[in-house]
């Protein structure tokens, strides 16, 4: 599964236009620990793991890899638009595998996001 934890902390973190140093200050971390968390050189303890979670508003489940983002809220990372978009395409059969996939390799999610926009700006 290699580093989830990490993977998934970065894509959220990202998608609220967050840098390392300002999440890692509302943490009362360091932007280095905040990192290390990342590149899965090193693993939160279980209460910081909760206070990342609340603080991406996700559940630890979630950052631990243990349900996909199809189950979480899409609320937490799209816009309204965005999110009636996801359920009207996770609906379409032959779109759903590309969901899945969305939903268990999440770094892949910003780069579709930044291509979407670009659609929808044109």
């Amino acid at each position: 599964m290699g580093n989830i934890l990490g993977l998934r902390i970065r894509f959220l973190r990202d998608e609220k236009n967050l840098s390392q140093v300002e999440m890692a200050d509302q943490l009362n971390i360091s932007n280095v620990q905040l990192n290390r968390y990342e590149s899965g050189a090193r693993k939160p303890d279980p209460e910081m793991l909760v206070q990342i979670a609340d603080y991406l508003n996700v559940s630890v489940d979630f950052l631990l890899g243990r349900v996909p983002a199809v189950q979480e809220s899409p609320s937490s990372y799209f816009s309204k638009d965005e999110a009636q978009l996801m359920d009207r395409i996770r609906h379409l059969p032959d779109m759903y595998p590309f969901i899945q996939d969305l939903a268990t390799h999440p770094e892949k999610a910003g780069k579709l996001m930044k291509i979407w926009t670009i659609i929808r700006n044109d």
